[in-house]
């Protein structure tokens, strides 16, 4: 159990429950990348039209693969926060990072206020 100080009191974290969502998402990621890979290697080529019609797939593939690798990142990242006792704090004021965003977004390294003004 990780706690964190937050305005009004301090929140009690499930060390356990949040590594194995993100462990789960990590497989989820890599499977997904191997996927994409997959669908790169396998491009044939019959005419020109279908090559075409190949290299708008590939475009569209590569770029699901760096989303896909990004997320893959932050969640490598979020991993190493929590062995090394940051997970749930926010990177930018410190405070900590609410359950419900931990929920939705497990990986999160900002609090969503902090998240709303990097973001705008």
């Amino acid at each position: 159990m990780i706690t964190r100080r937050q305005t009004g009191g301090t929140v009690k974290f499930p060390k356990n429950t949040y590594r194995k969502e993100l462990l789960r998402k990590k497989h989820e990621f890599l499977s997904a990348l191997g996927l994409h890979s997959q669908k790169l290697a396998a491009v044939e080529r019959s005419s020109e039209d279908d090559l075409t019609a190949h290299l708008q797939e590939q475009s569209v593939e590569l770029g699901l693969s760096r989303v896909v690798h990004q997320q893959l990142r932050e969640v490598e990242y979020a991993l190493d926060r929590l062995a090394s006792g940051e997970y749930g704090t926010c990177a930018d004021c410190g405070d900590a990072i609410s359950p419900n965003r931990l929920q939705a977004v497990p990986w999160a390294r900002y609090c969503v206020n902090c998240q709303d003004r990097i973001a705008a």
